[in-house]
């Protein structure tokens, strides 16, 4: 089991690994998703803008305006974007000169309405001052009574923005883009102006939620951010991660990709569990295979000490039918001879029962035995491998033997 352990010690480490990669994953996917859908919404409004700087260069306003042949000329593009174009006049008055949704060009107001003008002031110094185009905040159209956008683009003739182009539409376009991401269950995504105002929002088909401020922690949390990761609350109470991404095209905007904290943790926690369900059954795995090679290993070890066990038992079996008797013994250091190993046919070699010499080892040195020098014989046996000695049982019962 203790080989086991650097296993158990990587499993952990994976384990909070694969927690740590899996959030930065998700965190990666909200901030990916973000940046495709500020692309997508980019897309969008540029579309808006481009159709208008097309308009823009109609012959029809050049010279002396045909009011209602330009108004037949826009009302295609407003139909195309589910909006209206309204051609305005130069400052102060802004007079509204052509407005493709009213077929009698004749009674037009004089001047664009005050709210309206209030609303898209700094749109109208960008389009006349600076001669660029631009997309409006949210606001309250003062004729329709509902919340709209404006896309305007300056109408340049001699090098100057004499006019202004405006595409007005509301923000169920923006809606239906954020509808057809497809995004994963649990995550959400929002469309938000210049003042945190939201204009789309995946979970509000119905536009409920249109004009609705965000949060002041949201303003704090984004201040100064192109883009990031931002934790907090949401509408429904629980914790989010929210990937931020600013607009190109309208840098004040913002598109927020959200996922709940708690989804992230349970994915995390699902792939996990995984993990360790897979660690676990390789875990056991190993240990069937350590046991089973323990248990074979003993199994064999028992097979071998039986099989010597055998063979022994038939070595002796074989010397003790031999004419002899063998021997084996140690030759120590400080000149002992202990005995190893003794066998042969004691009876037909020397005559007396084999019992006799059971106890010959321990209680009659076999040298008092021996004619010849005893200790003499064996150390002409180590020094030229062989030797000779005779021994004389006829003296084991004078020697006590028996």
């Amino acid at each position: 089991m203790v080989a086991l352990l650097p296993l158990l010690a990587f499993a952990i480490f994976s384990a909070l690994s694969t927690l740590h990669s899996y959030r930065a994953s998700s965190e990666t996917r909200l901030r990916d998703t973000a940046r495709a859908l500020a692309a997508a919404v980019d897309a969008q409004l540029g579309t808006y803008v481009a159709a208008l700087q097309v308009l823009a260069t109609s012959r029809r306003l050049d010279g002396d305006l045909d009011a209602q042949g330009f108004a037949a000329r826009s009302r295609g593009v407003g139909e195309l974007f589910d909006g209206w174009v309204v051609l305005l006049g130069p400052p102060p008055d802004h007079r509204v000169l052509s407005l493709s949704n009213q077929p009698d060009q004749t009674s037009l107001p004089t001047e664009l309405p005050p709210e309206n003008r209030q609303a898209v002031a700094s749109l109208l110094t960008e389009v006349f001052e600076h001669g660029r185009p631009g997309i409006s905040d949210l606001f309250e159209g003062a004729v329709i009574q509902r919340s709209i956008l404006t896309a305007m683009v300056p109408v340049i003739r001699d090098g100057m923005p004499r006019r202004a182009l405006a595409l007005s539409f509301e923000p169920a376009a923006l809606r239906l883009l954020l509808m057809r991401q497809g995004l994963p269950p649990g995550t959400f995504a929002a469309i938000a102006d210049s003042q945190l105002r939201i204009l789309a929002h995946s979970f509000d088909p119905e536009g409920r939620r249109v004009g609705v401020r965000a949060p002041e922690w949201v303003s704090t949390a984004i201040a100064g951010k192109q883009h990031g990761l931002v934790v907090g609350p949401g509408w429904s109470g629980q914790d989010n991660v929210y990937a931020v991404e600013r607009l190109r095209l309208v840098p004040g905007w913002t598109v927020t990709v959200a996922e709940p904290l708690a989804v992230q943790q349970a994915l995390a926690w699902a792939a996990l569990r995984w993990l360790l369900a897979g660690g676990a059954a390789l875990g056991l795995g190993l240990t069937v295979v350590v046991w089973a090679s323990r248990r074979e290993a003993v199994q064999d070890a028992r097979a071998e000490a039986e099989a010597l066990r055998i063979g022994r038992a038939e070595v002796e079996r074989l010397h003790g039918g031999l004419p002899a008797i063998i021997f084996l013994r140690e030759l120590t250091p400080d000149g002992k001879k202990p005995l190893l190993y003794r066998a042969g046919d004691f009876e037909t070699v020397t005559g007396w029962p084999a019992a006799t010499f059971a106890d010959v080892e321990s209680s009659q040195p076999w040298g008092d035995l021996s004619k010849d020098d005893y200790d003499a014989f064996f150390e002409r046996v180590v020094r030229e491998g062989t030797g000779s000695v005779e021994f004389r049982f006829a003296n084991l019962m004078a020697h006590g033997v028996i």
